[in-house]
């Protein structure tokens, strides 16, 4: 069984492992405008400003989405060295998240509980499908994409529950019959 601190070095490496994730996207943006703006016209030295435009509002939209991941990582990260701090937790028997299921709109926020017993344990939170729906390791989930997100609450001796979420688009009418 892994030991507290393998735990928190996993952490860790997760942290870093998304943030060089994070800086390749990054760099792939970067490399976007570049290549819009070396195929501007050699006669009038302009590039197609709708062209442009078009790149630079997808540029947008993807770094914020990079910022809103680096701000998740930035908390994940706070709450690690914040666990590494705080020395060892009672050993927790059970575990469960409340509500196990339920549904949210894109770009809506949830709070999701994890129930431990004993209380006072430490939980990690985790999306398995975070272009669906990401956590904050308070339990807030939010809603990024359509589909079914398990969100995982797990504690530092392995025991985990899972909140089946689903993001729906609010925006769509349903189709009349």
């Amino acid at each position: 069984m892994p030991t507290r601190q393998d735990t928190i070095d996993q952490m860790l490496a997760a942290i870093a492992n998304m943030e060089m994730g994070l800086a390749g996207i990054i760099h792939a943006e970067a490399d976007k405008i570049k290549v819009a703006l070396e195929q501007r016209n050699p006669s009038t030295g302009l590039a197609d400003m709708e062209d442009l435009l078009t790149v630079n509002k997808s540029v947008e939209s993807m770094m914020r989405k990079v910022i809103m991941k680096e701000m998740l990582l930035n908390f994940q990260l706070e709450d690690v060295v914040e666990l590494d701090k705080k020395g060892d937790d009672p050993e927790p028997t059970e575990i469960m998240v409340q509500p196990a299921i339920a549904e949210i709109a894109i770009a809506e926020r949830r709070r999701l509980e994890a129930i431990v017993n004993p209380s006072g344990a430490f939980v990690i939170w985790e999306s398995r499908h975070p272009s669906i729906a990401t956590v904050a390791q308070n339990g807030d989930v939010d809603g990024v994409g359509i589909g079914i997100a398990e969100i995982v609450a797990r504690t530092m001796n392995g025991l985990e529950a899972i909140s089946n979420i689903t993001v729906i688009d609010n925006e769509i009418e349903p189709e009349l019959s």
